[in-house]
């Protein structure tokens, strides 16, 4: 297992993604979500075979739900794994700047709840438009989450090209998830990679 350094911890280049712990997902999948025990017997498996990244979000089913009783019952050895959850706003663009930092909040503190932590890793928007779509709202609320210790890094989820451009307007912006695949590789042939990595 390869490994890089974030926020001060040692990450497993390999994280496991865990929406399917959380619900039925994927196009593959013909037995459905699986239940407890074998949720808990692949997360051990994983952390027993050098992974250190785990990757949920509020939007995953129950995901973070199944790993916080994962994390009460001991089910991890050694140091706590590195932890990514996401969040998205149902608020609509126009909304006061009060009520979006208040969703963002709750939405992060509801997630905390769920996975028995006081802190996370990573925190991720969910969906790149809450980048632009409230103004400078949503950055500054994710400056104050790092302030107020509820995180140490977050950043997007991104999907198009045009929202990684977005993404690198933002120094503060220090994590992004971005969808690659042998059929989808516009990212890399773009040479987005490259510019994300500089």
């Amino acid at each position: 297992m390869k490994y890089i350094e974030l926020a001060g911890r040692k990450v497993s280049n390999m994280s496991l993604g865990t929406v399917q712990l959380g619900m039925n997902y994927g196009i593959a999948n013909h037995s459905g979500k699986p239940d407890q025990q074998k949720s808990y017997s692949m997360l051990n498996e994983a952390l027993r075979n050098g992974i250190t990244s785990l990757d949920t979000a509020r939007g995953y089913g129950d995901s973070e739900q199944v790993l916080g009783g994962f994390f009460k019952q001991g089910g991890y050895k050694g140091e706590m794994p590195f932890i990514t959850t996401k969040f998205f706003t149902t608020a609509p663009a126009g909304s006061p700047d009060g009520v979006v930092e208040k969703e963002i909040f709750e939405s992060v503190e509801t997630s905390l709840a769920n996975l028995g932590l006081n802190k996370v890793n990573c925190i991720l928007m969910h969906r790149p438009e809450d980048m632009t779509k409230h103004g400078n709202i949503v950055p500054k609320t994710l400056e104050r989450l790092i302030e107020r210790g509820y995180t140490d890094v977050v950043g997007t989820s991104i999907y198009q090209p045009e929202e990684v451009e977005t993404m690198l307007q933002n120094d503060l912006y220090g994590a992004i998830q971005i969808p690659m695949s042998l059929f989808d590789q516009k990212l890399l042939h773009g040479g987005y990679l490259k510019r994300l990595k500089e």
